[in-house]
């Protein structure tokens, strides 16, 4: 067998993968432009404090494992299942397999964002306060951390709805609107790093993200109806309040072995705490459903996810 390279490159669909592809490949570049807007602001130490730079970068490494194992994982397994529906025109079943994928992740991140909220400070000082990374260097981390957590639900809600315009053909919608999120970021880091310093820097983050998620909810509706997302959006009030009791439990937790635990326990016993303390309700109430949404004539949706 050998491959033609002359032939392959004059199929037909191979112009229709250029048109989806180049502008998916600059989607992906501006998420790396705001990553080197915020680090040149970060270089500012005279405003947001020597070590910004390298506390961005650690606090997005914490911020980036929920998102990866949730948020990029929903978004990998679901596009292909909506581009499927998608070719077959079958946007009720599109519509579900979206509200679906959303309500999965919002009901693991919004309570992970609150563990990460209360929990940022004696998790970055177990991972990494040893040598040259010293209080200031936690504090200044966990003061990062803080903040990016607060967007955590947006960070991977935009992944999935981008897939969602992936599946209709459409990546220049995303990339317009990640443009619109990186001038925000740039405005916000100019108006917050002053009065938060590094926790400004990753607001105005936080801020982007979220603009950027509702921006492609509101242009998605626009385009193909009403969502339906009255299934995702159903129990969230439940599961954020559920959320904060379950921070609280992590905070008087970590209060009350604070004298007598070494502390790398006392936070394995937080984290156990707030565990038990979201996912018994949860899974008593019922508030998290991972059962995929079916098509009951067709059987079309989504094998594997």
């Amino acid at each position: 067998f050998r491959f033609n390279f002359r032939v392959g490159f004059r199929h037909p669909e191979v112009p229709v993968i250029g048109k989806l592809f180049l502008p998916r490949l600059a989607g992906s570049s501006v998420y790396q432009l705001n990553i080197f807007v915020d680090t040149v602001f970060g270089s500012l130490t005279s405003i947001v404090g020597e070590g910004a730079v390298a506390a961005l970068y650690f606090a997005n490494r914490l911020i980036q494992f929920p998102t990866a194992l949730f948020g990029v994982a929903m978004a990998t397994v679901s596009l292909p299942a909506m581009s499927r529906l998608a070719a077959e025109r079958d946007m009720s079943s599109l519509k579900k397999m979206l509200s679906f994928s959303l309500s999965s992740v919002f009901g693991l991140l919004i309570p992970s964002g609150i563990g990460l909220l209360v929990l940022a400070e004696p998790i970055v000082r177990v991972l990494f306060q040893r040598g040259e990374f010293d209080a200031y260097s936690t504090g200044l981390t966990a003061l990062a951390l803080a903040f990016y957590s607060l967007g955590l639900f947006a960070y991977s809600g935009a992944r999935i709805t981008s897939a969602c315009f992936f599946a209709l053909h459409d990546t220049v919608t995303p990339l317009k609107v990640a443009i619109l999120s990186l001038v925000l970021n740039l405005v916000m880091n100019l108006i917050l790093m002053r009065p938060l310093g590094v926790g400004g820097l990753a607001l105005a983050t936080t801020l982007s993200a979220s603009l950027n998620f509702f921006m492609l909810i509101f242009l998605l509706r626009r385009r193909i109806g009403s969502l339906g997302l009255r299934y995702a959006t159903r129990k969230l009030p439940a599961i954020f309040l559920l959320s904060l009791v379950m921070g609280a439990a992590c905070r008087l937790s970590l209060m009350l072995g604070e004298r007598s635990l070494d502390e790398k326990m006392n936070l394995l016993i937080a984290l156990a705490v707030g565990f038990i303390t979201f996912a018994l309700p949860a899974w008593i109430g019922k508030l998290l459903d991972f059962k995929k949404p079916v098509n009951q004539n067709t059987n079309k949706i989504a094998n594997g996810t």
